[in-house]
């Protein structure tokens, strides 16, 4: 039985305007995914999962979805696969954990069965995993563990387009710890309106293309003015534990920019200068808010790889 491992990074979705079509990858954290493949009679089976962040994921997860979707769809079903997963994205956290177990799952079975799979098949099958979380499938978390760095993806004409972009920032990432929330993604998409005014249209998509524009030109001043929207973050604020007393406080202590990644809880912060005074200034927020968080200074990373050696196995530093 020959066995491929995977790692794929964390990342943040939307930066503000860019909801569903919009993610940056970066080492915040990642995920370790095994596939394992044998002749047989399809059986897809979840061995081993561990890492730090293990306790809140079940057989039942993007990875094993992303799979089973995967292997239906390329009629595959002669091969029986098993999956080890090294889980370490914080759940339900707003860092596209189930984005990066699917994307290094798929990567893991092209590369295993020598598939030779493009991008944007990988992107396909690793977005249906976000079914279990979300509900429906969506590709900005998956892209961007796949792909790496900014990536902008969407959907033209039922065809998959990501095009990923190097940048040149720093970034925080705020993370509330031991806040976990059934069924989050799915709650916080109910909480999105369903008919918006056309001036919030316009103004969205000003800035998501100002976003994009300023970050590849780095006028990273202009990036963090532009994340900011008002149809998606509005909507979900009050469900972001302090998010509008930290942006707040953030932006008079000098940040350029300040969101929620992803669905939440974590926020995503865009910065130049004075790291640690940002950093100390958001602990303190959540302090007086009761809540425990933990923030890490991080980069834009690169997209999924094959590990190789002899043992990965499933020690803290896979």
């Amino acid at each position: 039985m020959e066995e491929v491992w995977a790692k794929a990074y964390s990342s943040s979705a939307n930066l503000g305007p860019g909801f569903d079509v919009l993610s940056l990858a970066h080492d915040a954290y990642y995920d370790v995914v095994s596939i394992s493949a044998k002749n047989g009679a399809g059986d897809i089976k979840v061995e081993k999962i561990d890492g730090p962040f293990s306790s809140n994921v079940s057989e039942n997860n993007s990875a094993s979805y992303a799979i089973r979707y995967m292997m239906n769809d390329l009629k595959l079903n002669n091969y029986d696969i098993s999956i080890k997963i090294w889980k370490g994205i914080p759940v339900s956290s707003g860092l596209g954990g189930s984005g990066a177990s699917a994307a290094a799952a798929v990567f893991a079975l092209s590369n295993v069965l020598d598939l030779g799979l493009k991008r944007e098949e990988l992107i396909k099958y690793a977005g249906q995993g976000e079914i279990v979380s979300a509900g429906v499938p969506h590709y900005d978390n998956v892209s961007a563990s796949l792909l790496g760095k900014l990536v902008v993806v969407g959907n033209i004409d039922d065809n998959i387009l990501a095009y990923s972009f190097d940048i040149n920032a720093s970034f925080i990432i705020f993370r509330p710890i031991n806040y976990y929330l059934e069924n989050k993604t799915q709650y916080m998409r109910s909480l999105l309106p369903k008919f918006v005014e056309f001036k919030h249209h316009i103004h969205d998509t000003a800035n998501l293309g100002i976003l994009i524009s300023s970050l590849l030109k780095g006028d990273l001043k202009a990036a963090g003015k532009a994340m900011n929207d008002t149809i998606v973050t509005n909507a979900r604020a009050k469900a972001v534990p302090c998010f509008m007393e930290i942006k707040e406080a953030l932006h008079n202590e000098g940040a350029y920019g300040v969101a929620i990644s992803g669905a939440g809880p974590s926020i995503i912060v865009l910065y130049e200068k004075n790291a640690e005074n940002l950093i100390n200034t958001g602990l303190n927020i959540y302090k007086k808010c009761n809540i425990n968080a933990e923030a890490k200074i991080v980069r834009p990373a690169q997209g999924t790889k094959i590990l190789y050696g002899d043992n990965w196995g499933f020690s803290e530093s896979a």
